[in-house]
């Protein structure tokens, strides 16, 4: 299955730039993305910023583990982890979450309307700019955007790319 999927061409290819000022924590991004087919569906961009490393000391920060002996007793060593050793719970202090998604930038699963203006063709560049500021709660070190083009009926998923958070 992997080795037919791995073949094909993306229909679309996204990408972004951005800019940031530390002192207000005011992000900007700019994003793209290049059609290689022509496509009938409203696509819309959608970005989502994620942080790495999220760590938290209440509850709610808690992981439940399936793999613990208090539960299926299932062996697994991972993420610093022997899971079937850790409690279930595992507390909060001996977690850390990566890929965490803080904000959907425009608040909606199905992207951003109007950020692919039609026609959808070959060799179409569509371009669009979010805003964001991000919180102080969140660390600007651990962040990556990803831009999704997404398809605003179905919520499929056309591509994505993910890019690096950084700053001067």
């Amino acid at each position: 299955y992997y080795s037919v999927l791995s073949t094909l061409v993306a229909p679309v290819s996204t990408s972004c730039n951005m800019t940031f000022n530390k002192s207000t924590r005011a992000l900007t991004i700019n994003a793209s993305a290049t059609f290689k087919t022509t496509i009938s569906s409203t696509i819309n961009l959608l970005a989502v910023m994620v942080e790495d490393d999220v760590r938290g000391t209440d509850a709610g920060y808690n992981q439940v583990n399936y793999y613990s002996s208090t539960q299926a007793n299932q062996p697994l060593n991972g993420a610093g982890h022997n899971w079937q050793t850790e409690p279930s719970p595992v507390p909060a202090a001996s977690m850390s979450y990566d890929h965490v998604g803080r904000a959907l930038l425009n608040g909606n699963y199905n992207g951003d309307a109007g950020s692919v203006a039609g026609p959808i063709v070959d060799g179409y560049t569509a371009t669009h700019t979010f805003n964001y500021t991000i919180p102080a709660t969140q660390n600007q070190d651990n962040m990556h955007i990803v831009i999704m083009a997404i398809d605003a009926q179905t919520g499929m998923v056309y591509n994505a790319s993910e890019t690096k958070f950084k700053y001067t």
